[in-house]
């Protein structure tokens, strides 16, 4: 795969993470780009108050490996579509899973790896 094929496959990933959550402010997103895996994180505004420095925000960093991202680069625009409404609906699901699991109450974080299901590539767009 092309780099900058690649880099716009991990851009659409990050939008659709970006999009799981409701926030109160725009969601902010990094990528952390290993050898054999990519880790994007996001963290959304969950409170917010007149002194933005308060900001009570969650964060989920989802590690996919380098299989998957050449799973879902391989597939057409609308399938990548699909891909990606998977990976937010995962990444809401596990966060909803890990909600009791917390440490301490307020706590708002998670770290998983990337579910080779959300990968399978449909068999029609829609």
């Amino acid at each position: 795969m092309r780099i900058t094929d690649y880099d716009q496959r991990v851009e659409e990933l990050q939008l659709a993470m970006s999009d799981a959550f409701e926030s109160r402010k725009t969601p902010a997103v990094s990528v952390l780009d290993e050898e054999d895996s990519v880790v994007i994180n996001v963290s959304w505004v969950t409170e917010s108050g007149r002194d933005t420095t308060l900001d009570s925000r969650c964060s989920a960093s989802v590690r996919f490996t380098t299989a998957q991202l050449e799973r879902y680069s391989s597939v057409d625009i609308g399938r990548r579509k699909i891909l990606q409404g998977r990976v937010a609906e995962g990444l809401r699901q596990a966060f909803a899973r890990s909600g009791s699991a917390q440490p301490e109450p307020g706590a708002c974080s998670l770290e998983l790896r990337a579910d080779d299901a959300w990968f399978d590539p449909p068999a029609t767009a829609t």
